[in-house]
């Protein structure tokens, strides 16, 4: 019922957004592109028409102070096309694609030099423990930090791989810094749940393999 509930809003929030966008309010439809990004981020044609939109106000083709000039002379505004440009949708990258390389990659290149370069002796999933939580506070960190910004945000479940791989420690200490992600009641449900199981299958590790 709450999955119904949450796609109906972003139904709404979505043609809202198309509203603004044919109107010429470029900045609230991106804002409201945003929001939807936010929430699911393969809804559909959504990173087509943010891509091409964010394309616009960036580059200021008719800007804000410009277009209410115009309005109060009495001259036409030309409605910006909703036709996503192939240079947005050519530029346009899987954010779980891109997230998953920034979250991961580094964590793993690190674990290798950690443990074949510095400490040899060390245990590979204890090494993999200490540099993934450290990536993943980071990670955390420079997603609060881009929360206010139109930038397209790490996905949930890139967050939530993250501490099911073993960041019971950084993932939990980030949110209690930087107050990231604990409005969300969804979020801390699934968060909590598999930090438990990240915690469970860590101990069991060394309980019986180690």
């Amino acid at each position: 019922m709450d999955n119904m509930h949450q796609e109906t809003d972003l139904n709404r929030i979505f043609e809202a957004a198309e509203q603004a966008h044919q109107k010429g309010a470029w900045e609230e439809a991106l804002r409201l592109y945003k929001i939807v990004a936010d929430q699911n981020p393969h809804y559909p044609g959504l990173y087509i028409r943010m891509r091409a939109l964010e394309t616009q106000v960036i580059r200021g083709l008719v800007p804000s102070h410009q277009r209410q000039r115009s309005e109060l002379h009495g001259q036409p505004r030309k409605a910006p096309s909703t036709r996503p440009s192939h240079s947005a949708s050519s530029r346009y990258v899987n954010p779980y694609f891109l997230y998953g390389i920034i979250a991961f990659l580094p964590a793993i290149i690190l674990t290798l030099i950690l443990n074949l370069v510095l400490f040899p002796d060390w245990d590979w999933v204890f090494s993999w423990l200490v540099i993934h939580n450290v990536v993943t506070f980071f990670v955390y960190l420079y997603d609060k930090a881009i929360s206010p910004s139109s930038i397209v945000r790490v996905p949930e479940r890139i967050l939530l791989l993250q501490v099911l791989l073993g960041a019971f420690i950084g993932a939990p200490f980030a949110r209690f810094i930087f107050r990231h992600k604990t409005q969300k009641l969804s979020f801390r449900l699934y968060f909590w749940m598999v930090e438990i199981i990240s915690i469970a299958w860590v101990a069991l590790y060394y309980i019986f393999i180690w």
